[in-house]
């Protein structure tokens, strides 16, 4: 079991967080366990909106590097230039 902690910096308490492990979706492209989320933004930025991602799950070997640290699927990565 996986522990966290969690540091409250107004009131200084300090918590202790027990998280069981959660499986990972498996990759969109090849089956897979994934452990990245694709992304690649859904729709243009509009002034003002929230950025909507593609979220699709995807494993080390099939996430394609983006600018500024992004995984991107391959749907996206063509889409991404543009």
């Amino acid at each position: 079991m996986k522990h966290g902690i969690d540091f409250d910096q107004e009131t200084g308490h300090v918590t202790i967080l027990c998280v069981r492990r959660q499986r990972s979706k498996p990759c969109s492209v090849c089956g897979r366990s994934g452990d990245r989320l694709c992304d690649g933004l859904k729709a243009r930025l509009a002034f003002g909106s929230q950025p909507r991602t593609c979220d699709a799950s995807l494993c080390t070997r099939c996430a394609t590097p983006g600018a500024g640290g992004t995984d991107l699927c391959p749907a996206c990565v063509g889409t991404e230039a543009n």
